[in-house]
């Protein structure tokens, strides 16, 4: 007769083998999983990021469209229109995936159009340096550069000496490698101040201002411009103490008082 089978009892290293084999099977089935939740998660702010890029084109398209309306400026108007039309600068200011290349020149052109309908063609600053159209978008360019992703809001329109109008405005950027290599080369050449570069970089900066615009009457043009800001007050909220927003201006492009004349385009210097 056949004996029975009989089954053999298992070992303490086969169940700890068949243990440890399950747990790999686990781990590698958890890792395969976190990196696919990673990759929707990496995928869906992507998407975020090209619909508020598209979001901002249509705006700016709007506004662009806008001006180009034959309307009569007057200089309240023009100056409204105008804070709307460079709100984010001179753009695009790097390509947009929502955007051609053709699409880009076009806004471009249509920001140039503007000034040449509401500007002298001599426009100068409030010193009497002359300076045009080409200059203003030059400097409009420079400066979004130097400050990308800056964003500008009109605050208010008021009344000032003759038929010149007021405009306070806040403009908002962050501060980024770039920001600090134009507008405050020091901090960056200077190993010294490797520590108070890193402070500012990624920061949001917030900026109050002033923009006076000077009209022609006869002629419905603007043939000055000036813009004033005190950057001290938003650099002294980001590093909290006057010694070292001295040494962030100190000998450097940017000065306290007339730090953005010297950046912010068709405002106070356009040359």
């Amino acid at each position: 007769m056949l004996e029975p089978s009989r089954t053999v009892p298992a070992t303490r290293s086969t169940v700890d083998s068949t243990a440890l084999y399950y747990r790999e099977r686990h781990r590698i089935h958890q890792a395969r999983y976190r990196k696919k939740m990673l990759k929707k998660s990496t995928d869906l702010e992507e998407d975020v990021q090209k619909l508020r890029e598209h979001v901002m084109w249509l705006q700016i398209e709007c506004q662009l469209t806008s001006a180009r309306a034959s309307i009569t400026y007057t200089p309240w108007n023009m100056a409204a229109q105008y804070f709307h039309v460079f709100r984010y600068g001179l753009k695009p200011t790097r390509p947009m995936s929502s955007m051609t290349l053709t699409q880009q020149k076009l806004d471009v052109n249509a920001q140039r159009d503007f000034l040449v309908r509401i500007m002298a063609s001599d426009v100068s600053d409030a010193n009497g340096t002359k300076c045009g159209v080409e200059a203003l978008m030059e400097e409009w360019r420079l400066v979004s550069i130097c400050f990308a992703g800056m964003e500008t809001e009109l605050k208010c329109l008021e009344e000032g000496p003759g038929d010149n109008v007021i405009a306070t405005i806040t403009t908002t950027t962050t501060i980024t490698e770039t920001t600090l290599r134009y507008a405050f080369p020091r901090l960056v050449d200077n190993p010294a101040n490797a520590s108070l570069a890193a402070k500012l970089l990624g920061r949001q900066l917030m900026v109050r201002g002033l923009v006076i615009f000077e009209w022609d009457n006869v002629n419905d043009r603007v043939v000055s411009v000036q813009y004033k800001a005190d950057m001290l007050p938003a650099l002294l909220g980001l590093l909290g103490n006057i010694e070292d927003v001295s040494r962030v201006f100190n000998n450097d492009f940017i000065t306290p008082t007339e730090s953005t004349d010297r950046l912010e385009p068709s405002f106070s210097r356009c040359a």
